[in-house]
């Protein structure tokens, strides 16, 4: 399971003239922080249009209606494990593949802080519910993990995460 301080990490933005100091909880994705930035410094125009995030300037300066309710979450792969995952104000669902298999976790921050205790098979409403926003954030961004869907289909007999793999 995704450590907590690996799904929410601490960012510092200095943006005078454009954004109060103080703490914000805008749940901003790593693919959101270009086009974010470049809003905040005045040259938004200059996002290129294959960028995957989401301009989210707006909420971070405080308007309430550009907030978005939740996060993709990419994690850097590693031989034999891959992950991908959102999060949302309450919960974290991710879903693991391993050699071995895939796995879907979630979790209810609100009760489990360090996220130990893992609630998928307990909640499968809202397993269904977030896999179903998981599957639309990753379409949005083209990511090749889109077809969550498919966790029932048959195991590939070797795994090769996403990064690793290039087209000829």
């Amino acid at each position: 399971a995704p450590p907590r301080e690996s799904d929410a990490s601490r960012t510092v933005i200095r943006a005078p003239g454009r954004l109060t100091g103080g703490k914000s909880d805008v749940l901003l994705g790593t693919a959101d922080l270009m086009p974010s930035l470049l809003s905040l410094m005045g040259v938004g125009h200059l996002t290129p249009g294959a960028a995957q995030g989401r301009d989210l300037s707006a909420a971070m300066a405080g308007a309430s209606s550009s907030r978005p309710d939740a996060q993709l979450y990419v994690p850097v792969a590693l031989p034999g494990w891959d992950a991908r995952g959102i999060r949302t104000a309450e919960h974290t669902y991710v879903i693991e593949q391993t050699d071995e298999g895939r796995i879907e976790r979630l979790y209810e921050r609100s009760r489990d802080r360090f996220q130990l205790r893992n609630v998928a098979n307990h909640r499968p409403a809202l397993t269904r519910q977030l896999r179903r926003r998981l599957t639309a954030e990753l379409e949005a961004v083209g990511d090749p993990w889109r077809d969550t869907a498919a966790l029932d289909a048959p195991r590939p007999r070797r795994y090769v995460p996403a990064r690793a793999m290039v087209a000829d």
